[in-house]
């Protein structure tokens, strides 16, 4: 009883402030979480400290392992299940430009710190075709109400993105089973670590997209950027495949500095008047593209 030509979400961002973009490549994810245990209780530092393994030290150790010399996330096999990008996207990402300082200070990174990521990518290439692994908790014992003690435990979660042909689930796995290896390690058991794989359209082209396009242009005046996101979106994939492989239009109104997920989350009040002007010309202009039903 599910049926559409067309899927339109507004969860994407634009190239810039002012520029508007279509993408048609979201990476998946994998989360993960990790606790090493190493004492049945906290200890007194001073008595014990030295011969008696400090978890955190462990976990540490641990985490900094998972990143080769290259900026390549080391874990045996992960790279086997990375699709080689194909020539046509390859040449649109390096077409769009691209500035270090501008990006940095976007990022807000601080003064003097240098650009990460895995080495013979560029950025954007980085953010988009290829995997990426990044701790996003980390959970031992707060400064407030510390003493001198070695904790008994630590846990931290880690989140994967994943890119084509890889498995999120089994990515995930994976990096367990080098944990594993280096330590004896309780995983909590949460369910947290769960998989979500990567969506792409290796031909953002047709009917469908050239509308876009066009709708974009009416409504913000400047040429669309094809572009791919590094984030995820759950139900885009799952729609995609129920509809057939209905074109999937994925617009929407953030800019570099927008801080999505973090303080202060803004959206440029501009691009926002822009966008619903693209919107009524996004739906006019589909209404007029062929159909299914009416080829």
């Amino acid at each position: 009883m599910l049926a559409a030509d067309f899927i339109v979400l507004s969860d994407t961002a634009n190239f810039d402030t002012g520029i508007p973009a279509l993408t048609y490549q979201l990476r998946g994810i994998c989360t993960i979480d990790v606790t090493v245990q190493t004492i049945a209780q906290p200890v007194h530092s001073g008595m014990w400290g030295g011969p008696v393994p400090d978890p955190v030290q462990v976990m540490c150790t641990l985490i900094a392992g998972l990143q080769g010399k290259k900026g390549e996330i080391d874990v045996p096999g992960l790279y086997k299940q990375v699709s080689k990008t194909p020539a046509k996207q390859l040449q649109r990402i390096r077409k769009l430009p691209f500035s270090e300082t501008k990006f940095k200070r976007e990022a807000r990174m601080m003064k003097g710190m240098k650009l990460a990521g895995e080495k013979g990518f560029s950025v954007y290439e980085q953010l988009w075709t290829r995997p990426s692994l990044t701790v996003i908790a980390f959970d031992a014992r707060p400064i407030k109400g510390s003493s001198n003690q070695i904790i008994d435990h630590v846990t931290a979660r880690l989140s994967l993105r994943t890119v084509p042909n890889m498995d999120a689930r089994a990515a995930g796995k994976a990096i367990v089973k080098k944990l594993h290896r280096e330590a004896a390690l309780r995983r909590e058991g949460d369910g947290r670590d769960r998989g979500l794989d990567s969506v792409v359209d290796d031909r953002p082209e047709g009917p469908a997209f050239e509308a876009a396009r066009r709708a974009l242009k009416d409504g913000y005046g400047k040429e669309t950027a094809m572009i791919g996101a590094g984030g995820s979106i759950g139900f885009v994939g799952p729609f995609a495949d129920l509809l057939g492989g209905a074109p999937c239009i994925l617009m929407g109104v953030e800019d570099p500095l927008c801080n999505a997920h973090s303080e202060n989350e803004s959206l440029h009040l501009g691009d926002w008047v822009k966008s619903m002007k693209s919107a009524i010309h996004m739906y006019d202009e589909l209404s007029r593209v062929p159909t299914k039903k009416n080829r």
